[in-house]
């Protein structure tokens, strides 16, 4: 905290403030990175795409986060661990969650969904949470590059059954 106050060119208490403790400090972090993430998720979906490729795109730039790891243990390690689980899950949903949502309510929209009867909600937990899977596996990879090819070779094939 002193370190932050005096990069900040504030003093302790300033920080503390604004930020109530650590935790809020880290929360203020923390859904920093998660606008920024779901900006570049964005960015590259919105490509003009068809809607289930801009959700695959989109996608690929969440695993691709396995690749930079201040942004994987900011996210994925530290988010949860500092902050609780149900905290945790609730701004990745305010953030990443109904990035996803959104995506594939647009697939449901266009017809891209071959299943009318599964529900969006329950399709984009599912989705998040093999992504995150992925994430860890590709970031535990001896061999990252292959490790991250591999993940965006299954989620082409995952999100090619959700057409039909």
């Amino acid at each position: 905290m002193e370190r932050i106050a005096a990069e900040a060119n504030l003093t302790k208490g300033a920080v503390y403030y604004h930020f109530g403790s650590k935790e809020g400090l880290f929360e203020a972090a923390l859904r920093d990175v998660q606008r920024d993430l779901v900006a570049r998720i964005e960015a590259r979906a919105d490509q003009g795409e068809p809607p289930l490729d801009a959700v695959r795109s989109g996608c690929e730039v969440f695993l691709e986060l396995a690749t930079d790891d201040d942004m994987r243990q900011i996210v994925l390690a530290d988010g949860p661990s500092v902050l609780g689980w149900s905290k945790w899950r609730a701004i990745d949903a305010e953030y990443g969650l109904g990035s996803l949502k959104r995506g594939l309510m647009a697939c449901r929209q266009a017809g891209a969904l071959g299943a009318d009867d599964v529900d969006v909600d329950v399709l984009a937990h599912w989705l998040s949470g093999a992504l995150n899977e992925a994430v860890f596996l590709i970031a535990e990879s001896s061999n990252r590059p292959r490790a991250l090819d591999q993940a965006k070779r299954a989620l082409r094939f995952l999100l090619s059954g959700f057409a039909g």
